[in-house]
Formats: structure tokens, sequence, C-alpha cells
């Protein structure tokens, strides 16, 4: 199994990966009345979503935006796409197969790309030539400076990215971050801010605001665990946003795949807000080879007025039952049975 050896290639590889999810902390709230309320703190991704911000009302017309939606925000490949997807067979087809819950496979295949680079610097550890596919038609710069204390390798400073393709993928813009190493364990901690990052996969073209924090260990057996906190929207710069607000994944790679738990808030532009939560007694499990009939999973969803959702997880790659409870009664929605 591949691990993250150099502090540059895993702070590049973060780096990325978070560049297409983002943020900790939660979106703002209202503040009291009176001379002497205090006001709101916004993030960026408050600040940056558009969107409906009252809670759904979940029925059999906005459920699969709603729970599709917030079930691939974990996935590089997953979110942008079905943000905006509109709910015909094919968009829901793809919600398993753009591959949600990869990170480790994500953060392994950007790390092979990168070619080591141990030489500690103050300022331009990225080279463009090497991180740009396209170079010299597409660039970057950087400001990060390193810094080593003990066992410690600590990187902070910022990104710059133009017209870059990071592999498929156009970046444009500044991705600020800090992150610290133990260069005896390769334990990972970092925090990032976008505000506003372009995407651009040729296909579809987002803006993306917000921050990021998360960590990422080795357990005993070697495998990779991960703690990601985002806080991130979506602008397909065609008026509507989606927003990822307190989204919180823990994932740890086995041997034949990823299992995850999510849990959060998320915000689509034309409905408003679901809460949802991994039942803990069914937990994510998504299989590296996609044609292994191993997939598995329950999520549970709320909106207003007792509205909920039920997302079951089928055993092969592009099942899936939405189970859809309100005061109209009980709808099954997808290609699987409960």
């Amino acid at each position: 199994m591949q691990t993250l050896k150099n502090s540059r290639e895993m702070v590049f590889a973060l780096c990325f990966a978070t560049a297409i999810f983002a943020t900790a902390c939660g979106g703002g709230g209202g503040g009291g009345g009176g001379d002497d309320a205090v006001a709101p703190v916004l993030t960026p991704a408050d600040v940056a979503y558009t969107g409906v911000r009252t809670e759904a009302y979940i029925d059999e017309n906005n459920a699969e935006a709603l729970v599709l939606g917030a079930f691939s925000g974990e996935d590089i490949e997953g979110i942008v796409p079905l943000a905006t997807a509109s709910t015909d067979a094919t968009d829901v087809l793809t919600a398993k197969s753009s591959a949600p819950y990869n990170l480790s496979v994500v953060f392994k295949q950007i790390v092979a790309m990168v070619q080591p680079d141990a030489q500690i610097k103050t300022l331009a550890l990225l080279d463009p030539a090497q991180e740009c596919f396209n170079y010299p038609s597409g660039t970057l710069s950087d400001t990060l400076v390193e810094s080593v204390s003990g066992t410690t390798n600590t990187l902070t400073g910022d990104i710059i990215y133009n017209n870059c393709d990071i592999g498929g993928v156009i970046l444009d813009g500044k991705v600020s971050l800090s992150a610290s190493i133990d260069l005896l364990t390769d334990d990972l901690t970092l925090n990032m801010t976008m505000n506003p990052l372009g995407y651009n996969d040729g296909i579809t073209n987002y803006s993306l605001t917000g921050t990021f924090s998360g960590t990422m260990t080795t357990d005993n057996f070697g495998f990779l665990v991960s703690h990601l906190d985002l806080d991130v929207t979506f602008d397909n710069l065609s008026g509507r946003t989606f927003w990822l607000n307190n989204y919180v994944i823990d994932e740890t790679e086995e041997t034949s795949g990823l299992r995850s738990t999510i849990s959060g808030r998320f915000y689509e532009h034309d409905y408003g807000f679901v809460d949802f939560l991994t039942d803990p007694l069914e937990t994510i499990f998504v299989p590296f080879n996609p044609l292994d009939s191993t997939y598995d999973g329950r999520i549970e969803y709320t909106g207003r007025l007792s509205s909920h959702a039920t997302l079951f997880l089928g055993v092969n790659q592009d099942d899936y039952c939405i189970e859809v409870v309100n005061a109209s009664g009980v709808v099954d929605l997808g290609t699987c049975v409960p």
C-alpha cells in the first residue's frame, strides 16, 4: 500500500483534494434583537450561498436532489456534477458510479503524480512545470514557508493557480493553507481556505468558496484514517449555489474498500436544507473495485414538519433506494427495494 512519505507530497495532495471540498465551522446564525445584539460571524461559505435557507419539506419531487446532493458531498468527482443535476434517471444513476467516499484513493493518485522533493526552501516549494499538466499555458505560484521544529514539519502560505491543469481539472484562484506533519508518523493536520477557487473539468465550471480542516493518520495495520470538517459553497455560475455546512466525514481504509460515516447539513438552492446522519449500525462501505457487489450503508435525513427520508445503498454500484415519509404517506424512489 502506498503511503504519504514526503511532507511536500502530502500537503500538495491534501491541498488539491480539499480544493474541491472545503471547511470547518458552521454557517452563521441569526443574532438576538436589541441595541446590544452581537452581529453573527459569517463564514466565507455562508456569505457565498445565495439559495433558500429555510428547512426543506422532503417530498418525492425534491428527495433525490436533497439526498443524493448530501450523500455525494464527500467526493471530488461526485458532488460537483450532482449539485446541479436534474433528477432524471441518467443523473440519478451517477450517484454511486461517480466513486463517492474515495478520499484515500484520490490522495494517493495525486501523490503519485508529484515528484519527491525533500529540499527545504523558504519560498516557491511547488514547481509549476511539475504540478500543471498544461505548463506553460497553465501555471501556479506559492508563498509557502516550510519550517521544522523537532519532529514536526509545518507549512503555511498561499498557492495561486492560473489556468493550471492538475489532471483534467483546471484550477484558477488562491488557496490559503496551514499544515503540520509529524515526520516520524506522517500524521497530518491541515486547515485551508478558498475564497473563491475556480474549478473547470471541461464539462462543468464552478466557483468554490469555503474552508476545510482535517487530519490524516495511519492505524496499526497501515491503513489511512481521516477526519474531515467541511464548510463549502459551490456556485455553478448560473445563479444557483449549493452549500455543505458542518459536514463531517470519518473514513477508514480497509483491505477491499473504504468505510465511512457522514453527518451535517446540505443546502440545495431551490429547496433549502436537510440535516443528515449515517446510521451507526449500517455504516457506509464502498469497495475499491466498483464491480464488487458489496456496497452498503444507510443515511437518515430530516426536514420540516417531520418529513424525513432514508437512503439505502444497494449491493451493486448503481443501486440505491430512497424512502420518503411525510404527511402524504410513504414513497420509494430509486433502483432498489429497502
